[in-house]
């Protein structure tokens, strides 16, 4: 398979020239790509090995945890996926210089913000997305994480951009119908939104 075609030039080119962070990081995203997450870790720890501040190793690494536990498949009414690996790399490859800013990593980070009520950094996080590269995913979530906070206004905001950019993404429609529901309940109308409504629409990564 690809993965082995790969591993034999890799394995030609550490003869010829000797190990180094990026053979490994190359390694790593080929067994990543293959879902052969645990040989994919195993590579990625050797780069950070031969170089600590390998934040592209570390979202790498975030990425197969978050693939691994099935977040991309995830749904609000399904149990909480195991989450904390992925973060804790997530935020490694965000917190060390110079940083690793890579937008799926953005939008995965800010799905799990978003899956364990911490609606305040998700908005955040995707604000950053955003400032990278706009996209409707992108601000399909900071629109939930901010009617979570209950800060309507900004959430209709942030749909009204999503739609410009995709406007025939049923999910963003479906957030805005939420929103406007919510704005009639703040405005004295009888409809009463529950909690789980607000985190259904899901944005893929």
């Amino acid at each position: 398979g690809s993965t082995q075609m790969v591993e034999r030039a890799m394995t030609q080119e550490l003869h010829r020239i000797g190990d180094s962070e990026e053979l490994q990081v190359t390694l790593g995203r080929a067994y990543l790509m293959n879902r052969q997450f645990d040989k994919c870790r195993q590579h990625l720890q050797a780069a950070l090995l031969l170089e600590k501040k390998s934040t592209v190793s570390m979202t790498l690494i975030g990425h197969s945890h978050y693939m691994e536990q099935r977040w991309p498949e995830h749904r609000a009414d399904m149990p909480l996926p195991a989450h904390k690996e992925a973060m804790a790399f997530y935020d490694k490859a965000l917190g060390t210089k110079p940083a690793n800013t890579e937008v799926l990593q953005y939008i995965r980070l800010a799905r799990i913000q978003i899956a364990i009520k911490k609606m305040a950094e998700a908005a955040d996080t995707l604000k950053k997305c955003i400032n990278m590269l706009p996209s409707a995913t992108a601000w399909l979530g900071r629109a939930i994480a901010l009617t979570c906070q209950e800060d309507f206004e900004r959430a209709e905001e942030a749909l009204q951009e999503a739609v410009i950019l995709d406007d025939h993404n049923p999910e963003v429609w479906g957030m805005t119908a939420i929103v406007s529901l919510h704005q009639s309940t703040a405005q004295g109308g009888l409809y009463q939104p529950k909690a789980d409504e607000v985190t259904e629409p899901v944005f893929a990564a």
